[in-house]
């Protein structure tokens, strides 16, 4: 029986809506193969979706249901046409509009996804989400004041809105207004305050600024990263918690050396939220680890294409270049690492090393005395730098 409802189902979802009318919109086939991938709960979920597009079939509302589902299941292309579909039957509701920018910022179609959100705005002025989506998309595309005056409208209507207080941290940074960067993080972090990347920016604001106290109340936990755009709400709630444990378990399997494992766990977790560069890495990590540098290589690439000041994944990636001998790619992503994470001592040493491989010793140099500097006891810099050293007379 299972598998009749599984091939009833992808007959369904080769258009993914079961629907056929005038104006209609045909999408890529979701196949048994994909489906069966699935959580049990989450095939229930799409059949259930198909079924009320059957008995609703000219509701947005059941398009869109199924849209989403498409969507926080990884089906990005079957997903776009049941967004098309929604925001044909329903043009003036923002909410297909903004999602469906979301998609298509996590298919990595950025100009697509800019058009979307700001149709979503065009539709609805005042919805924060609307605007907080374009906004960040504009400052994703360098477009700084178009970004700052979608963010301010976002808080005129949500004075407390995490993302758009994270936004304008984040611009002021950028702008070198320090003052304003740290006050709008400390109010971030009143919302979020467990947030890695604002707690650097705060703390190098704080410094910037002179106020080296300040600065210690925001430890540095992590990156300023270029922001992404944030996963819309309601797709982060149908994926649940599947893709978030899996990925928390195969962390702990790769950490305990069960590799094979892990690969299996990080699978899901990446395949369950195809727009997470965490996910992505990780799986990049465990594959490298179980002899798999190829396909290692895919992942960490599309982890530093989803976040490209994901300062991890640019290590790991440049590392692994290195050791498949491609020094440029090496240094070009290892010098990126350094760059992001400056307090990164694995860095500065991983760079050192492809550096002194390309011949570029005075530059490997300075890399393992940067390495040192902020780790004393970083033997490989230690032991390079004796040898560069004593090359040099």
């Amino acid at each position: 029986m299972k598998v009749r409802i599984l091939v009833a189902l992808a007959a369904c979802l080769a258009w993914q809506g079961c629907r056929e009318g005038p104006g209609e919109r045909s999408g890529p086939a979701v196949t048994d193969e994909q489906l069966a991938s699935l959580e049990p709960s989450a095939r229930t979920a799409l059949e259930s979706a198909r079924e009320a597009l059957q008995r609703r079939s000219e509701d947005p509302e059941a398009h869109g249901r199924l849209a989403m589902l498409l969507h926080a299941y990884g089906f990005l292309d079957a997903a776009a046409s049941s967004y098309g579909n929604a925001q044909a039957l329903a043009p003036d509701n923002a909410r297909w509009h903004r999602l469906d920018a979301h998609r298509a910022a996590e298919a990595g179609d950025e100009t697509g996804a800019l058009a979307k959100a700001r149709r979503a705005v065009a539709a609805d002025a005042g919805s924060v989400a609307a605007r907080t989506t374009l906004a960040e998309l504009e400052l994703r595309r360098g477009r700084l004041e178009e970004s700052r005056t979608h963010f301010q409208a976002a808080l005129e209507g949500s004075p407390d809105d995490f993302t758009a207080l994270r936004g304008m941290a984040t611009l002021a940074f950028r702008s070198g207004d320090n003052a304003n960067a740290a006050t709008f993080a400390e109010r971030a972090l009143a919302v979020a305050p467990d947030d890695p990347n604002l707690h650097y920016t705060a703390a190098l604001a704080f410094e910037r600024l002179g106020a080296s106290e300040p600065g210690n109340i925001w430890p540095r936990r992590g990156p300023a990263r270029r922001p992404a755009i944030e996963p819309a709400p309601e797709i982060l709630a149908l994926r649940g918690e599947g893709a978030r444990a899996a990925l928390a378990a195969g962390t702990e399997l790769l950490e305990r050396g069960r590799y094979e494992e892990a690969t299996r766990a990080l699978t899901k977790a990446a395949d369950s939220d195809p727009g997470s560069a965490d996910a992505q890495n990780a799986l990049g990590a465990a594959l490298e680890q179980a002899g798999h540098p190829e396909d290692a290589r895919l992942r960490y690439e599309r982890a530093v294409a989803l976040e490209p000041d994901l300062a991890v994944a640019r290590l790991n990636l440049g590392v692994l270049l290195g050791r498949l001998g491609d020094m440029d790619g090496a240094v070009h992503h290892l010098e990126a690492a350094a760059r992001l994470d400056p307090g990164q001592a694995d860095a500065h040493v991983a760079l050192g090393v492809a550096l002194e491989a390309k011949g570029r010793t005075a530059e490997a140099a300075a890399a393992f005395r940067n390495a040192v500097a902020r780790d004393p006891a970083a033997a490989t810099a230690h032991l390079r730098l004796g040898v560069l050293l004593g090359e040099a007379g």
